[in-house]
């Protein structure tokens, strides 16, 4: 019921905002409803994960394991949640707080082939830094 309260006062919006010539040339309207907060944690992981893939492939035989903590994974869906855009504004955080500071990380080479990192919460709670974690416990979270 809510979502076609949504849709009926899209359409009139859509009434309201543009001539009958150009809405008659709409095939078809589609509605979305918002994003939810474990939405936008899903997504999160999933783009986290596409990171991960462009790591392998892009560095072959150096290529080493990102992991994420909770903590990480909740400010970035958080910092990047949008109602009015939906998740384009978490694929700009995941770019400004992860894939620029790896990239950096990276470039200062110290990042070697095999090793396992994660990204975890700064103190203060308004950035993510990442940890390298001992190649003992790379087992464990491999496997």
């Amino acid at each position: 019921v809510a979502g076609e309260k949504g849709y009926q006062g899209g359409v009139r919006s859509i009434d309201k905002a543009f001539a009958a010539e150009f809405r008659n040339r709409l095939d078809e309207v589609v509605y979305y409803e918002p994003l939810t907060e474990d939405q936008m944690r899903q997504i999160a992981k999933i783009e986290l994960a596409g990171l991960q893939n462009v790591i392998n492939g892009r560095l072959l035989s150096n290529t080493f394991l990102l992991t994420y903590s909770p903590a990480s994974i909740e400010f970035l869906s958080k910092t990047g949640f949008c109602e009015k855009y939906g998740a384009r504004e978490l694929r700009r955080t995941i770019y400004r707080y992860v894939y620029l500071p790896l990239a950096r990380l990276i470039n200062s080479e110290l990042v070697r082939p095999g090793d396992v990192m994660k990204a975890v919460m700064k103190k203060g709670g308004k950035a993510l830094e990442f940890e390298y974690v001992r190649r003992t416990e790379r087992e464990q979270l491999v496997g």
